[in-house]
């Protein structure tokens, strides 16, 4: 797994962690609140109800008590409304709170012992007869629904608090897991973090040891460099001078000959020595432009000449077009990109073929452009011309080590233009590059 991917996923478990720790804290603290809430509401309606119970058990024996002495109609309606509310609440209760069964069967049993005693009212004829009914029937079940009522009340309270003791435990459960969540996101994050650092410094030490591997690699071609420019150089400017020599003390056609392929092949080597010294160059960024306005035409007309020889005995039309303008640029550095644009043209142009270069102003810029009928590029190797050592046929590569284009687009690039090719395979190739216009310049200067 890579470390990207390693530190995503740590990453989102520890968010996940957060995110539980915090989903676990809001619905513990939201269930805790809730059900104590609801035990609250609930134990103040006990409360209500028993405070209903006894003012209600009041108004029955008081109304029951006005009419067993008085014996007047309107105290036998008071007493049976207060009694019908009295059998109303008791029914609710019943349904709705299994505690209350007691309080339920004591004070159905007063209301009926109570009830009857209002009806058998009427045979009553003295104080002597009612007194009796108080004392022996209707007090004790007034005693028992009192004590009824309180044990109810006591009950009910019993269970408010077992229900608030559950509820105190809920609410220490949801604060450990709420605990341990948070220690399981520290512990990912610390985790995450001696990982992340872990990978960090191994990195780092990869990229310092790569990085003192490249320097040592780096010194060691400037080494190699060094010894190619200098103690190359000298044996074949000995070898080019000694063939000179040869060649003007000799008469012999075929030693002419050698001298010659002599003469070749030193100047063959004297190129890929400056390519690969233009090329280090480039690497360390040592390149000094000298820029000033040159004539478009101008150069054309030097890099064509250059090769109208060439041209000539391979029997390839070579020509040119550009417009009357001006580029700021380096004019050597140009015409280095120009003969290499067009020496390629010419390596791979057929006989009786045409090489066109031209310039044009394309927007802001001048497009140079060298065009031949070879056979072509294919478009999978058209994104890699411009890289260092690369030839598009190793089998058959002509002379050379693959940096002309890479010091072409270096060089371009340097000039702060652009450079390409295109082609289509068995119809030939365009390479252009663009340098900016002087006019353009001006006028973004001012």
């Amino acid at each position: 797994m890579r470390f990207r991917s390693q530190w995503f996923l740590g990453f989102g478990t520890l968010v996940a962690l957060i995110a539980i720790t915090a989903t676990t804290g809001i619905i513990a603290q939201r269930v805790t609140v809730s059900r104590a809430d609801d035990l609250a509401r609930d134990y103040a309606d006990d409360l209500d109800r028993v405070q209903q119970l006894r003012y209600l058990a009041e108004r029955v024996v008081a109304t029951s008590r006005g009419y067993l002495l008085a014996g007047e109609p309107a105290l036998r309606e008071r007493f049976d409304a207060a009694r019908d509310e009295l059998v109303a609440l008791l029914g609710a209760l019943a349904v709705e709170r299994r505690e209350a069964e007691v309080v339920v069967r004591v004070a159905l049993d007063y209301v009926a012992a109570t009830s009857n005693a209002v009806a058998e009212r009427a045979t009553m004829q003295s104080a002597s007869q009612i007194l009796p009914v108080f004392d022996q029937s209707l007090m004790p079940r007034r005693a028992e629904l009192e004590a009824g009522i309180g044990a109810f009340a006591q009950r009910r309270r019993v269970v408010f608090e077992r229900a608030l003791r559950d509820v105190d435990a809920l609410d220490e459960h949801a604060e450990l897991v709420l605990v341990v969540c948070s220690i399981l996101a520290i512990a990912c994050g610390l985790g995450l973090s001696v990982l992340a650092s872990r990978r960090l410094v191994r990195q780092f030490r990869a990229v310092e040891a790569a990085t003192e591997a490249a320097e040592r690699a780096a010194k060691a071609r400037e080494e190699v460099l060094a010894v190619v420019s200098h103690d190359l150089r000298s044996p074949l400017q000995a070898i080019s001078l000694s063939a000179t020599l040869v060649a003007e003390t000799t008469q012999d056609a075929a030693t002419r000959g050698y001298v010659h392929t002599i003469h070749n092949a030193t100047a063959r080597m004297q190129h890929m020595i400056d390519e690969l010294l233009e090329a280090a160059r480039f690497e360390n960024n040592h390149v000094e432009l000298h820029r000033e306005p040159v004539s478009s035409s101008e150069l054309l007309d030097e890099a064509v000449e250059l090769f109208r020889d060439a041209a000539r005995v391979r029997h390839v039309e070579l020509t040119y077009d550009a417009p009357v303008a001006q580029v700021l640029a380096d004019r050597e550095r140009v015409l280095e990109v120009l003969s290499n644009l067009i020496g390629n043209a010419l390596k791979f142009s057929p006989c009786d073929t045409r090489i066109a270069a031209r310039a044009e102003l394309v927007g802001g810029s001048l497009r140079f452009s060298v065009a031949d009928r070879g056979p072509g590029i294919a478009a999978d190797q058209i994104p890699h011309l411009f890289d260092r050592f690369w030839q598009a046929d190793r089998r058959t590569r002509r002379e050379g080590l693959g940096l002309g284009l890479y010091i072409c687009k270096r060089l371009v690039e340097a000039h702060h233009g652009a450079i390409g090719c295109d082609s289509v395979l068995g119809e030939g190739a365009t390479f252009w590059f663009t340098l900016p216009a002087v006019d353009c310049v001006n006028t973004q200067r001012t």
